[in-house]
């Protein structure tokens, strides 16, 4: 399983609260980057006094359990989709983080994921991962493991380039990677998307199955390589 490279990415908004989200290690230049959703960086809108502060990383997290440490972030951006309009077309980003002075670079510590961006949205035998506390139809997600769905993506409609994928998870499962040709012999595959939104009723329930992603098109390349070479 490829869980030593994803893990929880913890956040304090602009107003003080806390939160966290999923996210993955992803190839990089400089070895210590993880991508993850826009608003798990960013509240949506109003430009650069929006971004969050003190993130940290803390891969294969498991029941309150650190086995790798925590990683603190240097640098991070998202999309000007996300950061001025709150576009979910555009919820993706990815953070720079810290060496580990006794572990080094934290993909060379535990691993990363590759990925493919520009490929479109029909991909197959696609693994998402991610750590829900609650989800579609779903009572026993507590946001303390790692949970995956497994499925087809496809492109929403031929005027909207986002893509979905059938999956239940909900809160805290944003930003986990879409992982396609996954080996778990190996441990890595490539990521095509993120755990980004999902439609809700008028209580903040989901209302079908269907989990979304931005396009990981030249948005994500832009932003990969505005943090990889940072």
């Amino acid at each position: 399983m490829p869980a030593t490279s994803i893990g929880k990415l913890y956040f304090v908004r602009p107003d003080g609260a806390t939160g966290y989200c999923s996210g993955s290690v992803i190839a990089s230049a400089n070895r210590n980057t993880v991508w993850t959703a826009g608003h798990c960086i960013h509240q949506g809108g109003g430009g650069a006094a929006n971004y969050f502060h003190d993130v940290i990383f803390i891969p294969d997290a498991d029941n309150g359990l650190e086995p790798h440490g925590r990683w603190v972030w240097r640098y991070m951006t998202t999309t000007n989709g996300w950061a001025d309009s709150a576009n979910f077309s555009y919820d993706l980003a990815a953070v720079a983080f810290s060496p580990q002075p006794a572990n080094g670079n934290l993909s060379d510590y535990v691993g990363s994921q590759g990925y493919k961006f520009g490929f479109g949205q029909e991909f197959q035998n696609v693994h998402a991962f991610g750590y829900p506390q609650d989800g579609y139809q779903r009572t026993d997600f507590t946001g303390n493991d790692l949970w995956y769905c497994f499925g087809n993506t496809h492109r929403v409609s031929d005027t909207d380039d986002r893509m979905r994928m059938e999956c239940d998870m909900f809160h805290g499962s944003s930003g986990g990677p879409w992982l396609e040709d996954l080996q778990l012999s190996r441990g890595w595959g490539y990521i095509v998307g993120i755990n980004s939104h999902r439609y809700v009723d008028g209580n903040g329930n989901p209302i079908d199955i269907y989990m979304y992603s931005p396009n990981h098109g030249d948005a994500a390349i832009n932003v990969h390589n505005a943090v990889s070479n940072a």
